[in-house]
């Protein structure tokens, strides 16, 4: 049998509160977790599995028929969440605040046992206790022992705070003054967020022209809501969860990352509680004469370093918290249930805007983000403040705002600073470990920058190639043929002070970018020219800061010894050139030769990479840097204007039996090559094949099997009349051009166009002759 439900103890949640905020906003305040709890366990739910009346953990009753109507209308979890008429606030332990009393000689933040209380359990991390009047403290033994300086600075720290005789009176209904009263009752601090509430509340209809304490006042209610979330959290919601356990089940014990959250945010509660009371004293003392904003940061703000031990930590808290809820159904009931019921109070800010109506749907696991957004927060609100201080009032403020902003930033960007080094570890180790052994990535000082798969451009074939940027070396290597993965069988490493990056300035390569070395070079063909840029960006970037870093190290060793000789040399590396695919010409590309170049095999010179005939084709040796050396014994194959060139520079270094001139030994380069032609698609009847267009002449329309023949194979006169274009666009990225004979409509030549440039590009060459 059931036991019978007291109706009254539901009527409230049916009545308005009646308790007005200053503004004459009728509030509806939270429940408690004293209220909340007291009211579950005075009620008949059933802890099982019936959907539709979740339970909350009191003890298996069953109900009749009787009761069940009761037991519906009075469901806590009902559409309509009522309020209680009066809060009943949470008791704030006293360990919550540092205590700067005038006998407070200690110094310590160790949670102090409450006078007349009886211990009622431990855990292994906290002890309960209660007083005379059933109020619950909590005794917390865990600390963030990841930083024990910032710890002992804290408990070794006295921040007095001192209030001025004279403050600034606003008449109450009762005729004496609101913050008066509060100063005379709390003279030596403010003790709880309840009396700073007050006193905030105070401010928030008060007509005030000064720029300065409008800024202080909203920058004293963020911090009020933050400390208001971070109260919630480490206090009301472990308490919460441990009251509405199951019977002989302590969820706290079985997922004990809840109390390290509590204990972690208890402990920057301390520090936001401090700079709390501060800036409401500052506002209860307002002068416009001498604002005094600053000074508060510059004397405590040091202190926020505790939040960084809490924010490096913060994913992987928070994947163990988000595993939690989903292992256990209970533990997420009850914590959306105070996520509704309590975290979910409307803050001053909303208050004042919009009332106590509605949700504000914010979740534990947001607020675990909070630290870090609060942290970056003072900056912004710093920095509205100084830009608000006129210089030739309050010089001394303006320079401490200065000091307070470059404060807060550097706080915020070391526990960036952290965040990416900590990133930057963990994604070293996975690397390392795709590696299998066969390279060691992990080196002091090393950072990763960059990695993606790109396409290189071999000389017959484009194969898929995974690199991998660090701040000292590049890593090229195969790519798995089962998915994208990378394949650690065949490893390249390039120091980055020895590459050269280039692009080339034409339509058809924006996508491609060629990466120069003294060994071998490669152009490598990007998804998008977006993605070519970023490569390109962060490889030259990387280059240059290594470069730097290196001078810098020189100069301070010759500092030491003037006479030390270093070798440092990278204007004399010799880099190879890119290959020209053999796609690229059908013909020997050494002016005056003229042969036709073989179907299967085609000769490379070794150091322009021009495509060249037998003929064309001696032996020399190629050095990689201007301080050649003469024992080398590799010659590789190379032009005759290569071999001119190297016979001429290094002969006298290497041995003559090293050289063999080519058969045309007499040709040389009258011309570097130049990209003046344009891929296209021609079409036929099988299907189309790739052509190239010459553009320096408009009025011939010239098509090159290669891109680099020196002579068309086929021309078409556009001076001509007859001549008429069409022009097709399938789609943004792609349209089909036809040149028609209107004399002889079987002459027709079809061909497509790629991307949307070489598109406009071709319409404005026939923009005389185009037919809508």
């Amino acid at each position: 049998m059931g036991t019978k439900t007291n109706v009254n103890d539901f009527k409230l949640l049916n009545e308005s509160s009646g308790h007005e905020s200053p503004s004459g906003i009728e509030t509806k305040p939270a429940l408690s977790v004293k209220e909340l709890t007291a009211i579950l366990n005075k009620k008949n739910i059933l802890y099982g599995d019936n959907k539709n009346y979740p339970t909350f953990g009191v003890k298996k009753q069953s109900l009749n028929n009787g009761n069940s109507k009761t037991f519906h209308e009075n469901n806590i979890i009902s559409n309509e969440h009522k309020i209680l008429k009066k809060p009943i606030p949470l008791p704030k332990p006293n360990y919550l605040t540092l205590n700067r009393s005038k006998d407070f000689e200690n110094k310590t933040l160790s949670p102090p046992v409450p006078k007349n209380s009886k211990r009622l359990y431990d855990t292994e991390e906290l002890s309960f206790y209660k007083n005379n009047n059933q109020q619950v403290t909590l005794k917390s033994k865990m600390s963030l022992n990841n930083d024990e300086t910032i710890k002992n600075e804290i408990e070794n720290k006295i921040l007095p705070i001192k209030r001025s005789e004279s403050i600034e009176s606003k008449n109450s209904p009762g005729g004496k003054s609101l913050r008066a009263t509060f100063a005379n009752t709390s003279i030596e601090r403010l003790k709880t967020l309840e009396e700073i509430e007050e006193i905030l509340f105070s401010f928030l209809n008060e007509d005030t022209s000064e720029k300065l304490k409008k800024i202080v006042n909203e920058i004293a209610e963020v911090e009020y809501n933050f400390c208001i979330k971070l109260r919630s959290i480490s206090q009301d919601y472990p308490e919460f969860i441990r009251s509405n356990s199951p019977k002989n089940k302590d969820l706290l014990k079985e997922y004990p990352i809840i109390e390290e959250i509590s204990e972690a945010l208890s402990q920057i509660l301390n520090v936001h509680h401090v700079l709390l009371e501060h800036f409401t004293l500052l506002l209860m003392n307002w002068r416009n004469s001498s604002p005094n904003l600053a000074s508060i940061l510059l004397k405590d703000g040091h202190y926020l370093k505790i939040c960084s031990v809490f924010i490096r930590r913060k994913n992987d808290v928070a994947d163990i918290y988000r595993k939690a809820l989903l292992e256990n159904e209970k533990l997420n009931e009850l914590t959306k249930l105070y996520e509704e019921n309590m975290l979910n109070i409307k803050t001053i800010n909303d208050q004042r805007q919009n009332g106590f109506s509605g949700k504000m749907g914010v979740t534990v696991l947001h607020e675990l983000d909070s630290v870090h957004q609060n942290l970056v927060r003072y900056g912004l609100l710093m920095e509205r403040y100084s830009k608000a201080i006129d210089q030739s009032l309050y010089p001394e403020e303006y320079d401490s705002s200065l000091k307070a902003i470059t404060l807060v930033k550097n706080l915020a960007n070391q526990v960036n600073v952290d965040l990416k080094e900590e990133e930057n570890s963990l994604k070293m180790l996975e690397l390392n470990k795709r590696f299998h052994g066969k390279y060691n990535i992990i080196h002091p000082c090393r950072k990763f920058i960059y990695e993606g798969e790109l396409t290189k451009q071999a000389r017959r074939d484009k194969l898929q190639r995974y690199l991998i940027l660090f701040n000292d070396i590049l890593i090229i290597c195969n790519c798995s043929l089962i998915g994208k993965y990378m394949d650690s069988s065949k490893i390249r490493v390039y120091n980055v002070e020895d590459y050269e990056v280039k692009v080339k300035d034409h339509i058809d390569y924006e996508n491609q970018f060629e990466l120069m070395t003294g060994e071998k070079s490669t152009a490598f063909i990007c998804s998008s020219k977006e993605q070519r840029d970023i490569w390109v960006s962060k490889l030259k970037e990387i280059k240059e800061n290594a470069l730097n870093a290196k001078d810098t190290r020189v100069k301070i060793m010759k500092q030491n010894n003037p006479d030390i000789q270093t070798d440092y040399n990278y204007d004399g590396i010799l880099y190879k050139a890119v290959w020209i695919p053999d796609e690229k010409s059908n013909i020997c590309l050494m002016p005056n030769c003229g042969v036709e170049l073989r179907v299967l095999r085609r000769h490379h010179c070794r150091l322009c990479g021009f495509l060249i005939c037998s003929s064309c084709t001696g032996e020399a040796p190629i050095p990689k840097s201007r301080n050649a050396d003469p024992d080398s014994t590799n010659v590789y194959k190379v032009c005759p204007q290569c071999f001119y060139d190297i016979k001429k520079e290094f002969g006298h270094i290497f041995k003559a039996k090293k050289f063999k001139a080519p058969k045309n030994h007499h040709l040389r380069k009258t011309q570097n090559i130049a990209f003046e032609k344009i891929s296209i698609f021609e079409k036929n009847k099988t299907g189309e094949i790739k052509r190239w267009v010459d553009f320096s002449n408009l009025n011939i329309f010239s098509i090159f099997k290669g891109e680099f023949d020196f002579e068309p194979f086929k021309q078409i006169d556009l001076t001509q009349q007859s001549y008429r274009i069409t022009v097709d666009e399938n789609s943004l990225y792609d349209a089909i051009f036809s040149i028609v004979n209107l004399e002889n409509k079987a002459e027709i030549y079809k061909f497509r166009v790629e991307n949307e440039r070489k598109i406009e590009k071709f319409k404005l060459l026939f923009k005389d002759r185009l037919i809508e």
